[in-house]
């Protein structure tokens, strides 16, 4: 339903300016992020969303660029007269060194990197990833029956490769000891994997990122969607993550960004890492929208819905004028 509505929505999208969008809206900084910019997806990736390309990326910069100026500082959606964007990116992929940063710098703008701390110098693969690979696999090499029938025990599904394909992008955090499992039957090794591809940023790489003048934050250690796991292991992922990225690059600031999204995340949570980080800033996913909990700033998903930036920022603003005439605008939390 969500896809359908933005969908809708986005092919109206350019009857609007985006100058009488951010006028009615009165919000003039807009968070955005994204995970990896590349020519080629990963196998890790390419099962999993579209990579937007190095064009796209810089026509999507050229576009920020016209209408706002970058900003790495949380500057409130209406506590400015000027036009802001804030750009970040998830996961502490390679690619953030290797492409994103060379094309930042060219456009002169600083981002703000979000890292799982358990990833770092390819220490671990998240576990979605490890769905890509073996997708991949299931999708590119003949199976044969035995193995098929292998898996669907494992998945608890029928004996089609087409359902076993199904059930592998079905599973979460809870249940991802079945990719090892599965990984087992298809002849993988997710440590090999992790030598010859290294996907995630290197130590001395980050470093280097952040004495380019770019802000590193904490992404939690592995990845897991909060809304599965109990709030005192929420609490762990974000305070260790925190502490390490701190300890490790000697980061001044404490951002933190939810894995997955922060629906559902309690007033409690957010009251304890508030107690344990002064000045924290936590991120979310919801678009352009407001929270109940001031320090806890949502966020654009610009691959999402494979929209350039454009049609994706100018459809959230008609989305929330949308949503504040009904007074949806506002994340309530229990």
């Amino acid at each position: 339903m969500k896809k359908i509505i933005f969908h809708s929505i986005s092919i109206i999208s350019y009857l609007f300016p985006t100058k009488l969008l951010i006028h009615l809206s009165r919000v003039r900084t807009v968070f955005l992020f994204y995970h990896l910019i590349s020519n080629n997806a990963p196998i890790h990736i390419k099962n999993l969303y579209s990579v937007r390309t190095e064009r796209k990326f810089r026509n999507d910069l050229k576009f920020l660029l016209k209408h706002f100026q970058y900003t790495t500082e949380i500057i409130r959606h209406n506590s400015s007269k000027k036009n802001y964007f804030h750009l970040s990116f998830d996961d502490g992929l390679k690619e953030c060194f290797e492409i994103i940063e060379p094309i930042l710098n060219e456009n002169q703008i600083k981002a703000v990197f979000f890292i799982n701390s358990g990833f770092i110098d390819n220490k671990d693969l998240f576990y979605k990833y490890k769905v890509s690979i073996i997708i991949e696999k299931l999708k590119t090499e003949k199976i044969n029956k035995q193995n098929i029938s292998h898996l669907s025990e494992i998945l608890e599904c029928k004996t089609k490769l087409k359902t076993v394909i199904q059930s592998v992008q079905t599973i979460n955090f809870k249940n991802k000891y079945k990719l090892d499992r599965i990984s087992e039957y298809l002849k993988i090794n997710f440590i090999d994997y992790l030598k010859q591809y290294e996907p995630y940023l290197t130590t001395n790489q980050i470093i280097k990122l952040k004495e380019k003048g770019h802000k590193i934050g904490a992404h939690s250690i592995n990845h897991p969607e909060y809304f599965e796991i109990i709030e005192e292991e929420q609490i762990k992922q974000t305070t260790e993550s925190l502490n390490e990225i701190k300890q490790q690059f000697d980061s001044e600031d404490n951002l933190f960004a939810f894995p997955f999204t922060d629906n559902l995340i309690k007033i409690s949570f957010f009251e304890k890492i508030n107690r344990n980080f002064k000045n924290i800033y936590t991120f979310g996913t919801a678009g352009i929208k407001y929270d109940q909990i001031k320090n806890n700033i949502q966020r654009i998903p610009v691959e999402m819905f494979n929209k350039s930036a454009k049609t994706t920022i100018k459809t959230q603003y008609i989305l929330y004028i949308l949503k504040k005439i009904f007074n949806r605008h506002l994340i309530k939390r229990k």
